[in-house]
């Protein structure tokens, strides 16, 4: 939640960083300078005059509505980004499962059709005994399906001697 206090204190370092270099100039040069930075807050937020010893003094000065701006902003930003939260969950919640459906029917699919992608391998890989590398066991997968493609088993039976390797 914005704090009012520290928009106040944010604009006013904000301010001095703003015109600290026209306090090593003559005092025509500071209120040009000023006039700058008051226009780009569309209010008098500072000002110099000369002291009585012939330095530069700053004066700034934030009006409360000019804080109330920042402030004002500041909660727009963080509504909006509560609503940006609430649709990324919303997104997790439909999305991603509709991602992971997807990957599950394609693993499903490719297993139907006895492609041998990288991920049917892995899926069959580890419902084998693990008694063979996975780099052997993908290759032998490969070469054992042709093979017994051949045959009068079907996909289903076939993936399951795939399995006992």
């Amino acid at each position: 939640m914005p704090c009012h206090i520290q928009i106040n204190k944010n604009l006013v370092n904000k301010i001095q960083l703003m015109s600290n270099d026209a306090l090593s100039k003559s005092l025509i040069e500071a209120n040009t300078i000023a006039t700058d930075i008051n226009k780009k807050f569309k209010t008098p937020v500072v000002s110099f005059m000369k002291t009585s010893s012939g330095k530069l003094e700053r004066s700034i000065y934030i009006p409360q509505s000019l804080v109330d701006v920042y402030y004002n902003h500041e909660l727009t930003l963080e509504k909006q980004g509560h609503v940006y939260n609430n649709q990324k969950e919303e997104l997790e919640k439909t999305i991603i499962p509709n991602i992971i459906n997807t990957k599950v029917s394609t693993l499903e699919l490719d297993m139907n059709n006895l492609n041998l992608t990288p991920e049917v391998v892995n899926y069959l890989y580890g419902e084998s005994s693990h008694r063979l590398s996975k780099e052997s066991y993908g290759i032998q997968a490969k070469e054992i399906s042709s093979i017994l493609q051949g045959s009068n088993l079907t996909n289903q039976e076939i993936l399951e001697k795939l399995k006992c390797l």
